[in-house]
């Protein structure tokens, strides 16, 4: 589910057990699931007659959640539910959400456009940046923020998932999903991973933050670690060389494993 995002992208968030060993096809995935066998690209797709599988794809800020998604949607044809577009439309000029957003904190997150006309302050926007920096430094504010925000992106999911019933394979992508207890829209959970030193240089270069702030936002999320113990998928992509569409080919070749 969203969160507190970062101010390039305002405050929606990059979205967010058992044990098992690294897949010896593919060293830079790992998987785990209760009381489940890793399988190998062998093992077949899923059937159509077995039940929706929903892969649940997440990881920290600035892991590559969004290149995965990417190569699933263009290079695999996946339909892809994003949990941070459906926060940008709660959050939309005119929208209930952007109303008690700026009734809670006015001018400050009133974005300003001196080329708009002046019909435009009849649905003002939202200046993400500066929201952003208040829910980043207020733990309180940002649980406020989510508590607006999450239930209209459930709404959004529970709508899409109806209309995309009848596909046998649907990727949604979540960065707080362990955060928001999400767990169980999916049948397995897909982790974007990345070694801190790293995700720490990407997000600067991304958005042009000082290291300090940069760490207080990966903070703000999960720890890797922890969520590495809940997935039943780690990609790992730490390096610029990451073989991700192997690792994705080989992932989707095998059978689902069940979140449990």
């Amino acid at each position: 589910m969203p969160g507190a995002r970062d101010a390039h992208h305002g405050a929606n968030s990059r979205w967010t057990h058992p044990e098992g060993a690294p897949d010896s096809k593919d060293p830079q995935s790992r998987r785990r699931s209760a009381g489940a066998r890793p399988q190998s690209a062998a093992s077949g797709s899923t059937p159509l007659s077995q039940p929706q599988r929903r892969i649940g794809l997440t990881g920290g800020i600035a892991t590559g959640k969004s290149t995965v998604a990417a190569l699933l949607e263009q290079r695999f044809g996946l339909p892809v539910l994003d949990a941070d577009r459906f926060a940008r439309e709660a959050l939309a000029p005119g929208s209930p959400g952007a109303v008690a957003v700026l009734a809670r904190y006015g001018e400050q997150v009133r974005a300003r456009c001196e080329a708009a006309p002046p019909a435009a302050d009849a649905c003002p926007a939202l200046d993400r940046a500066a929201l952003g920096r208040i829910v980043f430094a207020d733990a309180a504010e940002r649980a406020w923020l989510e508590g607006l925000v999450h239930p209209l992106v459930r709404a959004c999911f529970a709508a899409e998932l109806e209309r995309l019933q009848e596909l046998p394979t649907v990727v949604l992508m979540i960065p707080l999903l362990f955060e928001a207890g999400l767990e169980s829209l999916c049948s397995e959970v897909w982790l974007v991973d990345c070694d801190e030193t790293e995700q720490l240089r990407r997000l600067m270069a991304r958005d042009g933050l000082a290291a300090e702030e940069a760490t207080a936002r990966m903070h703000s999320q999960w720890p890797m670690a922890r969520k590495r113990a809940l997935a039943q998928v780690v990609i790992d992509n730490s390096q610029p060389s990451s073989d991700l569409p192997l690792q994705l080919t080989h992932l989707l070749r095998s059978r689902p494993l069940r979140a449990s």
